[in-house]
């Protein structure tokens, strides 16, 4: 697994280019609850990473509306609007 920093502008926000292996069943799962959100994969996978890493820091968001997850995740990392 490795990280290449490529800063990018992308509707308003900047994005680094990561590259990751997962299993097939990672990723289909990926696919399938992209197609149920409405998402594109790489949000879907965003998404689900973030909803994990606030869990690991023992935030239950399962009751969070979409909003409150990127608040909550913000506030947790310092993530610039």
């Amino acid at each position: 697994m490795y990280t290449v920093r490529m800063p990018r502008k992308s509707r308003g926000r900047e994005e680094t280019k990561a590259t990751y292996r997962l299993l097939s069943s990672v990723k289909d799962g990926i696919v399938r609850t992209a197609q149920l959100a409405g998402r594109s994969e790489n949000l879907q996978a965003e998404h689900l990473l973030k909803l994990g890493l606030l869990a690991i820091a023992g935030i239950d968001p399962t009751r969070f509306t979409p909003q409150e997850i990127e608040e909550a995740f913000n506030n947790l990392y310092g993530e610039e609007e």
